[in-house]
């Protein structure tokens, strides 16, 4: 495996799109830890179509070894991204569940110096569409007492632009099949919490040969909703659970596997306009292992056409 740590764009049908960098494949996952920002689990109660714009900034300066400290090796990535999420709420009603369809669309642009052969590292860009992620099918219960229950399955479809000998890919060249799963209480005047997870399980790389090992994430929101405004914050936990392999199904020349795992929270600001709403977040990663460490910084708004 070529040792490249890239942005990407990423991105969820129930949840949203933007950039990263990670342990897995030259730094590709197939979703950015904690980009769901209170939208995954909390699905809007009404039936219509709803639309999301989430403009994104990540930047990464450090990448870290398989014990969380600086690997010494040259990173700096900047990674801009702008996503429209589509969210189709119907009337059909499955097992008590409303059903819900999905789609994401990402354009990124991301430039920067990743490791490489030279120890001054390798210079690269690209501005693309990313990979487009569709939820074929997301199942919503309202529990009532404010409590909601939610599960469905994002698909991830290899169309952004990539190329191997590239230092920065947008694409990931694979399929990402993401079961989800999602817990909410929202109290409209008080305390609301979130928490969404998901298991990654990826097909091979067919141009390198190499497939990123089944990852698992949880993102976590929490928050106090008053007037107009909530106030909170917001994170992920993300772990690497199975080996990178090569096609032969080894994992020589990766050590422990090239497992990554992380850690980021940050805080948030929300104005509620109606069934819309205005978001501002910073994410900071606390914590990384076989993983880039930085900054994400968000500004969402949503709405129903």
């Amino acid at each position: 495996m070529k040792s490249k740590i890239v942005a990407t764009a990423v991105s969820t049908a129930i949840l949203l799109a933007t950039s990263t960098v990670e342990a897995a494949e030259n730094g590709n996952t197939a979703y950015m830890p904690g980009s769901s920002l209170y939208t995954g689990a909390a699905i809007p109660r009404i039936p219509g179509v709803f639309g999301e714009l989430i403009g994104n900034y990540t930047r990464y300066r450090r990448n870290n070894d398989p014990d969380g400290h600086d690997s010494g090796q040259v990173l700096e990535v900047d990674a801009y991204s702008l996503t429209f999420r589509g969210l189709w709420v119907t009337e059909t009603e499955i097992f008590g569940a409303k059903l819900l369809h999905a789609t994401i669309l990402p354009v990124v642009y991301s430039e920067g110096t990743v490791p490489g052969d030279d120890p001054d590292g390798v210079d690269g860009d690209s501005f693309s569409q990313g990979d487009i992620t569709i939820s074929p099918f997301i199942l919503d219960w309202d529990l009532g007492n404010n409590y909601s229950l939610s599960a469905g399955l994002d698909i991830s479809i290899p169309v952004g632009a990539y190329d191997e000998d590239d230092a920065i890919n947008i694409g990931r060249n694979y399929w990402s099949f993401q079961p989800v799963m999602g817990f909410s209480y929202k109290n409209p005047q008080g305390f609301e919490g979130h928490i969404l997870s998901r298991l990654m399980f990826n097909t091979e790389n067919t141009d390198t040969d190499y497939t990123t090992g089944n990852e698992f994430n949880a993102d976590i929101s929490l928050g106090y909703n008053f007037d107009n405004y909530r106030l909170g914050i917001h994170g992920y936990v993300y772990k690497q659970l199975t080996d990178d392999k090569w096609a032969d199904g080894t994992n020589i020349y990766l050590p422990d596997g090239f497992k990554s795992e992380a850690i980021g929270f940050g805080p948030t600001i929300t104005y509620k306009m109606g069934p819309g709403e205005i978001l501002f977040a910073w994410v900071h990663d606390l914590e990384a292992k076989n993983h880039g460490q930085g900054d994400q910084f968000y500004g969402k708004i949503n709405f129903k056409f």
